[in-house]
């Protein structure tokens, strides 16, 4: 203020913005995705949660199973949420697409490195998007990531995770939700 009257400016103090009895702050937002709380973290930030990547090769595998996913490379300065299958949309030139995501070490295979496996649901075929930039808005945390004794119940599974995030997504407003930036750089 001694400034603004100094310099010829007005500050005006806006109140906190308050939800569900809590101050929305950077703290909480963090806390809900740490938590897996997809819900209220787009509550919050009035969009979806999202991470932007690009796509880059795997080793088939989802292709292998009948779910062919996108390897994104996410920026490791990025918070994510928990390991765990989510309910979610791919962003793709600014078009938004029905998701399930697979974030983790896939233990039933070989407990690797961590990595966002995108499988977009309801396209032709294998999409070719090596290089390409993606943006994942995360909807909501449908389960922990599992280690299954045998891939015929790891398929069965992921039939399952599909059916749910078809569910899931058919219940969302989107009008509730600004999109998520469309770009990587952003």
């Amino acid at each position: 203020r001694r400034l603004g009257e100094e310099m010829g400016f007005t500050l005006h103090v806006m109140p906190p913005v308050e939800l569900n009895g809590g101050v929305v702050s950077s703290s909480r937002i963090r806390q809900a995705l740490i938590a897996g709380q997809m819900d209220a973290a787009a509550e919050m930030l009035g969009r979806f949660y999202s991470v932007c990547g690009v796509v880059i090769a795997g080793q088939h595998r989802g292709r292998l199973l009948g779910f062919p996913t996108a390897n994104v490379h996410v920026n490791g300065k990025r918070t994510l949420p928990p390991d765990g299958v989510y309910a979610a949309f791919a962003v793709l030139d600014g078009e938004r697409l029905p998701a399930v995501i697979n974030l983790g070490v896939r233990p039933t295979f070989d407990a690797g490195e961590r990595l966002l496996e995108a499988y977009i649901m309801d396209q032709a075929g294998p999409l070719d998007l090596y290089g390409r930039e993606i943006v994942v808005e995360f909807v909501k945390r449908l389960r922990a990531e599992l280690k299954f004794d045998a891939v015929s119940a790891l398929i069965a599974q992921m039939h399952d995770d599909v059916r749910t995030t078809r569910e899931v997504l058919a219940g969302v407003d989107l009008s509730r939700y600004e999109p998520a930036p469309s770009e990587c750089g952003r």
